[in-house]
């Protein structure tokens, strides 16, 4: 199972260092974070995939995919499709002048590969260096064609490393309480970071709150008065399995995992008292 990781929405704002240091220019960019307005942020480009035309809703779906990634860091624009100079014909190979003078700084490419009747889908992408004239950095991605989403958050993870030397937070997904089917009734659901692909892992017409994924994110902690009171579960996201952890009407909550995901620190009121208390996944 993939891991999951809860990362927080919050941007910093970064500085693009040496991106014209390339065989063109010698000079630096860098971000004016005073700077108000977006059409003095670097520019970047997301032309027609190569392909697209045999799957245009694809197509779409994933340069969208690029310009929001890119777009929500508030570190770039993206550049007018009406602007570009041409349409590329290649994933490795770009007619470079013509973009420079777009005043771009990367072109971002793509292919779209001949989906197989099983519903798996092949891309390959590209992000190109305007300055230096060269394909920056290249991947493939192989797997249904119902994640294609997830790939592309994938190769923004790629992009905004190369650009910005940070690790990227894309491909990452939330976990959060929403409202359930039920009055006051609460459902934990996942899903992208940027709200895409929401799925519950619990919606059982209960109150529940406060979801706790350990780190390899296969074991869920949360608070739930499907009981009547608020007791704490641990919830296997693999088997199913699920345990409660206490009893009572007392508050129990979930605190923290440890790094490996054995123990869980939680807190359970007591008597009037909250007390503290670790509890060990292996026995």
């Amino acid at each position: 199972m993939q891991k999951l990781f809860l990362r927080s929405c919050t941007m910093i704002c970064l500085l693009l260092l040496g991106w014209y240091s390339g065989a063109l220019a010698q000079t630096q960019l860098q971000i004016d974070i005073e700077k108000q307005s977006s059409a003095e942020l670097p520019s970047l480009a997301v032309p027609q995939l190569v392909g697209e035309n045999a799957n245009p809703a694809l197509g779409q779906q994933l340069r969208g995919v690029f310009q929001q990634d890119m777009k929500y860091t508030g570190l770039f624009r993206i550049a007018e499709p009406a602007t570009f100079p041409e349409v590329p014909q290649s994933v490795e190979q770009l007619q470079y002048p013509p973009w420079a003078a777009l005043g771009v700084i990367a072109v971002i490419t793509g292919r779209l590969g001949n989906a197989a009747g099983d519903g798996q889908v092949g891309l390959q992408f590209g992000l190109h260096d305007v300055a230096q004239q060269r394909l920056r950095v290249g991947n493939n991605f192989n797997g249904p064609s119902i994640r294609h989403r997830e790939m592309a958050h994938r190769f923004s993870d790629v992009i905004f490393r190369e650009l910005t030397g940070e690790a990227g937070p894309f491909d990452t997904q939330v976990l959060c309480v929403s409202p359930g089917k039920n009055k006051n009734s609460k459902d934990i659901v996942i899903m992208d970071y940027d709200g895409y692909g929401a799925r519950p892992l619990v919606a059982d017409g209960g109150l529940n709150l406060s979801p706790n994924l350990s780190p390899n994110g296969t074991l869920l902690a949360y608070t739930s008065y499907r009981s009547g009171n608020p007791n704490l579960y641990v919830r296997n996201l693999l088997t199913g399995a699920e345990e409660r952890l206490t009893s009572g009407t007392g508050l129990a909550m979930a605190g923290s995992w440890s790094s490996d995901g054995r123990y869980l620190a939680l807190s359970h009121t007591i008597d009037s008292n909250s007390e503290i208390f670790v509890y060990d996944t292996k026995k």
